[in-house]
Formats: C-alpha cells, structure tokens, sequence
C-alpha cells in the first residue's frame, strides 16, 4: 500500500524522519506529492498533509496561485478516493502575508480530509473558528495523536559543549536552539541577557536561517559577553551532546501562530525544561511545572519573558532539588504519554481506520 507524506521530508527536521519510520512499520510505502500525482495517485491509499495550507510567498498574486494549484490537488484525491490525513500544526504560518487565504485553504482542508490529526486539544478550538463553529461532519474527523518523544532518537557522541564554547561548567545555561525566524522573538532573549548581566549565566542562540536577522542578533549581542551566537544548525550526531550542555531552554514564540512546538519536546526528551508561552504543547502536559507564562502585547512579552529567566535562575541557584525536579517531572511525563510506542500505534490505528472505509 501506498501513502503520500507531504514534505517529503524537512531539512534539519528530525520529526519527519521518525514519521517515515511508523508509516513504514504500519505497512505502507512511502512517496512523494508530485510522484502519486504523476500517476494520477494510482495504488494510493492515503495522502499525509502537513503544513500544506502554507504558501510561503509574501507576493500575494504567488499566493493565489498557489491556493489555486493546492485546491485543485485537493479536489483531485478526493476524486481519487484518496484518504486525505491533515495534520494541523499551527494557528496560521508563520510570518504569514496572506492569511486569509491560508485560513481559507485550510477550512477547505478540514472539510475535504478523511481525517484531521491534531497534535494538542487546543487545535480543536481553533478549528472551529475556523470552519465557523463546531460542525460534527468537521468535529468527527479530529484525532489527537500528541507530538512525538524524541528520547533514543538522538545518541550523546561525548562532546563536552561546555568545553567546546568556553563555558565555565559552573554557570548556568539558558538555550535557544532551532531556525532563527523573526516569529520567535529571539532579540528578546537578548534583552533577557543583558537585564541579568553580572550573574553566574551564559544564553546560548544556535540556529541558522534568516540571515538578515541573525545579522541583526549580532549586532543587538554585541558587548554582552553572557551571549554567544552559533550561527550554524546543531547536526543531529550533536544534539544529545548539546542538551546535555545546557540547563533550561529558552522559546519566547508569538503565540499568534504558535501551537505546537517540536522544540519543547526535545527539551522534555532530555530532562530539560524550557521558557515558553502557554501553547499548545505547554497546556497539554497533565502537571505544568516549565517556567511557563502568557502576555498580551509584545512588551508585555519581553518583561515577562525576563522575569521567568529570572525565576528559573533563582531556582537552578538557591532551590536545585526543585529545579531539577521539575525538569525530571517533564522527562517522566513525556517518555509515557509521547513516546514511539504509543505515538506509532495511535497512527497504525488511524490508517488501518481509513482503509476500511
């Protein structure tokens, strides 16, 4: 049996990797988008749609389009009776220039899908908003499958980081690591930095992307010498390594378009925990013990931001059985509720669902 998984895959996206593996063991072979289409989705049973309201163009004549084009591929596997899995990532895309257009495509994706998969109960309301309130032909088709574990995935290869960056192993360490985009506030990290200079810490920004934003990081860091800036991804064969290295993890997102977040779950994977919004993925942990919190205008975001550094040091310094308890809590929790096991089951059962009908 075949199956569509679209992306085919995510640069520096581990997620999709460990998707292919459970499709996989649960029979099916995988190919891309434009291969079933090339074979009018002969022999395709189900098509796996992630991030495919998306249309990445702040040019809106592009955006059209676009949404022209996906409609129509939409329309085509329904045609096909092709099995349609959408997987909701987000509220909306990330540094979005046509969102109505992407709220419209994905209201058509709701509608149109065998199934939607939502990866935290949050999604559910977003999704009637969308839709235009809780219609039981939508509300019928939503599946919770939780955002994967990514304990085992990745192997400590005995780098000391500390070592490698010229951190003293008697600090403390706050860490942004992933795609450095404008979305996710990473100046306020900055900011946070500097409110906390004199104090026994270094922040930690690694990443690749944005170029011109990084170039603006930089020049923001400059003079902070509680800042260093790894301009470069984090390889795979580093990131056990790099985990290790750090004590609690830094994601200040805007929670406009923030539902889920990958990065937290790697932080929850190895015993760490992280400064976050209350997203999705924050609310669904059954005892929230991250430095959590939430914020109504972009300064509102930075004090608070800074205040939960400030709390997280506190506790690293003057309270660390409790510090390091809550970071064992979330690992506990995580490697139960999230882990491959489970996650690849919950997915066995959805397609094996669908096939049927």
């Amino acid at each position: 049996m075949k199956t569509v998984l679209c992306p085919y895959d995510l640069t520096n996206n581990i997620s999709f990797k460990i998707k292919r593996r459970y499709i996989k063991e649960n029979g099916f072979d995988i190919i891309k988008l434009s291969q079933a289409m090339k074979n009018n989705f002969r022999g395709c049973k189900i098509a796996n749609l992630n991030f495919y309201e998306s249309l990445y163009s702040d040019k809106v004549i592009v955006c059209l389009f676009r949404y022209f084009i996906k409609s129509i591929v939409l329309n085509w596997m329904c045609i096909r009776n092709v099995k349609i899995v959408f997987t909701m990532h987000n509220k909306i895309g990330h540094d979005s220039k046509c969102a109505k257009l992407e709220r419209k495509l994905m209201k058509k994706l709701c509608f149109k899908s065998s199934a939607i998969v939502v990866l935290c109960d949050e999604s559910r309301l977003i999704i009637n908003r969308i839709v235009g309130g809780e219609k039981k032909e939508v509300v019928d088709k939503i599946v919770k499958i939780p955002l994967i574990s990514y304990e085992g995935f990745y192997l400590k290869q005995g780098i000391d980081v500390r070592k490698k960056y010229e951190i003293p192993s008697n600090v403390m360490v706050f860490a942004f690591m992933g795609g450095i985009r404008r979305y996710k506030n990473i100046e306020m990290i900055i900011d946070a930095a500097q409110s906390m200079a004199g104090k026994e810490c270094v922040f930690i920004i690694a990443g690749a992307g944005d170029q011109e934003y990084i170039g603006e990081l930089k020049k923001k860091a400059q003079g902070i010498t509680s800042i260093k800036i790894i301009d470069r991804f984090i390889p795979d064969e580093e990131m056990a390594d790099f985990a290790e290295g750090v004590d609690v993890f830094v994601f200040p997102y805007n929670k406009r378009s923030s539902l889920n977040s990958g990065s937290c779950m790697y932080a929850f994977s190895h015993a760490k925990n992280c400064i976050c919004p209350k997203i999705g993925t924050i609310k669904e942990l059954k005892q929230d013990v991250t430095y959590s919190y939430d914020y109504s205008s972009a300064e509102q975001h930075a004090v608070v931001l800074r205040e939960k550094c400030e709390a997280a040091y506190d506790e690293w310094k003057n309270k660390r059985a409790l510090f390091d308890e809550k970071r064992r809590s979330l690992y506990e929790e995580t490697k139960i509720n999230n882990s491959y096991q489970r996650i690849s089951m919950l997915y066995g059962n959805l397609y094996r669902k669908l096939i049927k009908r």
